[in-house]
C-alpha cells in the first residue's frame, strides 16, 4: 500500500542576480546571489551564493567566478546544475 507522506511544496525562482527558494507555510527560505566560485585546477565548486559574492575582487587566478544565469537565461549548464545541487542540499538540512 502506498504510504502518502506530506511533502513540502518548494518553488524556485532562478533569477539573474538572486536565487529564491520558497517553501509553502514557511515563506522564502533561501535568498542568495546567483554566483559561484570554482577552483580552476580541479574545476570543483569552492563557494556559492553569498560566500562566492564576498570573494569578488579578492580572488587569484586559481579561482574562476561564474554566473550561471545571464539576462534570465542559463548560460552555463554545468554551473546551473551545481547551483541547484547546492540549493537542494541546503534545503535538506532544514527540517520541514
Amino acid at each position: 500500500m502506498y504510504n502518502e507522506q506530506k511533502r513540502p511544496y518548494i518553488s524556485l525562482d532562478l533569477g539573474t542576480s538572486n536565487i529564491l527558494a520558497y517553501v509553502a507555510g514557511q515563506g522564502i527560505v533561501y535568498d542568495e546571489p546567483s554566483i559561484m566560485a570554482y577552483d580552476t585546477k580541479t574545476n570543483k565548486l569552492v563557494a556559492s551564493g553569498s560566500a562566492a559574492y564576498d570573494m569578488i575582487g579578492k580572488v587569484n587566478d586559481d579561482i574562476r567566478m561564474v554566473t550561471p544565469l545571464v539576462d534570465g537565461v542559463i548560460s552555463d549548464l554545468d554551473a546551473t546544475k551545481d547551483l541547484l545541487n547546492h540549493i537542494f542540499s541546503r534545503l535538506k538540512m532544514m527540517n520541514f
